[in-house]
């Protein structure tokens, strides 16, 4: 199945109608992942295309408000003025248009679902510190339960800055460096903090992250993004404190 792209959207000027069968085909795909509360990465291609589809939308009339126009006649039931274009624009872009302009209903319907379901594991998860946090926080280590294969996953995390054209952002890069199983450390991760202490003497009072649920979430495609955006959130505070 074709993944939701703005492809599909640039394939108008071909065929409108099939354009239209082959988006609706990838948000059936999406709300078919959504019925098994698998969120990612489909939740971030649809806010992707929703917002781009919106602001091309928006821009576009906002451009063909400043075309050359003709008054023509005035509206007096909604008190507007009815002009007419001088200049006639192609029939591909209409169709492109017409195609975003369709497409928005969908897309928020779809948007909607997957920021229910976002919001459902955000409020069913925790992220806490295990043991006292030190003051340095880019680096450090971030224990997330897999409840439906019952093993417990450790990242290793580290924070890192990059400049934007107008700001500086931070992002949270992970790597699996160990998977155990959970009934053997879930009551003890102080233990387990001091035992990745002594495995990686490279930090020796490392910041540890746990992130706490009882709920069956879908590892890889829900929980551990959620996860990592809290630990992030997490950091932020920490650091501004």
């Amino acid at each position: 199945m074709q993944r939701l792209s703005f492809a599909l959207f640039i394939d108008a000027q071909k065929d409108l109608e099939s354009a239209q069968l082959r988006i609706l085909a990838a948000l059936k795909e999406i709300h078919n992942h959504f019925q098994h509360n698998c969120i990612y990465p489909d939740l971030t291609d649809v806010i992707e295309i929703h917002d781009g589809v919106l602001d091309v939308f928006r821009r576009s009339k906002k451009m063909d408000e400043s075309l050359p126009r003709t008054l023509t006649n005035v509206d007096l039931r909604n008190l507007s003025l009815i002009y007419s274009l001088n200049t006639k624009p192609e029939a591909t872009l209409e169709s492109i248009k017409e195609l975003l302009q369709w497409s928005i209903p969908y897309l928020e319907k779809t948007l909607e679902e997957g920021k229910t379901i976002y919001d459902f594991v955000d409020e069913h998860c925790e992220v806490q510190p295990v043991g006292i946090i030190p003051s340095y926080l880019d680096e450090g280590y971030f224990l997330v339960p897999d409840i439906e294969q019952s093993l417990l996953a450790i990242f290793r995390y580290q924070v890192t800055v990059f400049a934007g054209a107008e700001d500086k952002y931070r992002a949270l890069r992970t790597r699996l460096i160990d998977v155990l199983p959970l009934q053997t450390v879930q009551q003890d991760l102080r233990s387990l903090k001091l035992e990745l202490i002594q495995q990686y003497p490279d930090l020796p009072n490392p910041a540890v992250y746990s992130c706490e649920t009882d709920m069956e979430f879908p590892f890889a495609e829900t929980l551990f993004p959620v996860a990592k955006r809290k630990l992030m959130m997490s950091i932020a505070q920490g650091t501004i404190h």
